[in-house]
């Protein structure tokens, strides 16, 4: 079960989207909640400049003018006002849902900042918004949540921000199903036991989804024929896929989790993962990054990349790890 939350942010809107996630999975798993920012500090002065030499940052002093401030104070004024951020979104979370988060402000770049933490700390779970700063239409995760989601040994909960609406910290998140998308790799099978936590959790059942699709390899000019052969193919793909799924099945029911339904469909993967889940974002979609393609590559899977893009709920992603 998941036993400490974490979740990073960064001031913004966008990146409070992902509390009511956060502080629902926490409470229903009676998991520990802790709110981190970074405050990375301000570049040493120039090697032409000495130590604590003061920076063209004007603050009015009084009718005279401005005075110069240091970078020693400019960096301290940031991290109080961080800190004083963080403590008073904790103090509108115990008032509203009746959790009560921790807070640390994180030292250095903060992918680093927050990967240390989670190490240090025990955290099982980061839960986060897909952007913080920047525009919701990035045809990509935050660089942030990128780096975590691809380098983090712990799954990673994606929350969707709305455009143009500010997250409402005074309910909880509803969430109705976790859509489990498989391949039938052993390295998406990494998804399967942090999906059963998630499920227990939120206390909703489990669905589990398998897109089947083969190239059809057309070895005659009787056309009708190679159809046939094709979809006999797709029948024994179909029935192997069935079976993988009830296996899976009964692993989770060992978990003590409920599985709702069994889905083969035929098709693109991410295509039937996203037609599949709810369009009210009721579901949560877990996968791992990778499936079949191997641990390699440079980028999310394809598959996982597509659906985080899409998505209308949030998305659990997995890092399967060499020993998957």
């Amino acid at each position: 079960m998941f036993k400490r939350v974490l979740t990073p942010l960064d001031g913004s809107k966008f990146a409070e989207a992902a509390l009511p996630l956060a502080a629902t999975v926490a409470k229903r798993a009676n998991a520990a909640l802790e709110l981190v920012s970074a405050h990375d500090p301000l570049p040493p002065p120039s090697a032409s400049g000495s130590e604590g030499a003061a920076l063209a940052v004007p603050v009015q002093a009084d009718s005279l003018g401005a005075v110069p401030v240091t970078a020693g104070e400019v960096g301290e004024s940031l991290r109080e006002k961080r800190t004083t951020y963080l403590h008073d979104v904790a103090g509108l979370l115990r008032k509203h849902l009746t959790v009560d988060p921790e807070v640390a402000l994180l030292e250095g770049r903060a992918d680093r900042a927050i990967m240390d933490r989670v190490t240090s700390e025990g955290a099982d779970l980061v839960v986060m918004a897909t952007h913080g700063r920047g525009p919701m239409e990035r045809a990509w995760l935050g660089s942030i949540a990128d780096r975590l989601v691809r380098q983090l040994p712990v799954p990673v909960l994606l929350a969707r921000p709305v455009p143009g609406e500010d997250p409402d910290l005074s309910k909880l998140a509803v969430l109705r199903r976790v859509l489990v998308a498989l391949d039938g790799s052993a390295l998406a099978e990494a998804v399967v036991e942090p999906a059963a936590w998630l499920a227990r959790a939120l206390d909703v059942p489990v669905m589990l989804l398998r897109a089947i699709s083969r190239g059809m390899d057309i070895q005659s000019t009787y056309l009708p024929h190679a159809a046939a052969e094709y979809q006999k193919l797709i029948e024994a793909d179909r029935q192997e896929a069935t079976e993988y799924l009830e296996t899976v099945a009964g692993r989770l029911s060992e978990l003590g989790v409920t599985v709702s339904e069994r889905v083969v469909q035929e098709g693109a993967a991410p295509r039937i993962i996203l037609e599949t889940a709810d369009p009210e974002g009721g579901d949560v979609v877990a996968m791992a990054t990778h499936g079949r393609g191997g641990l390699r590559r440079l980028v999310l899977g394809s598959v996982s990349d597509k659906v985080v893009r899409a998505a209308l709920g949030p998305v659990m992603l997995v890092r399967p790890t060499e020993e998957t």
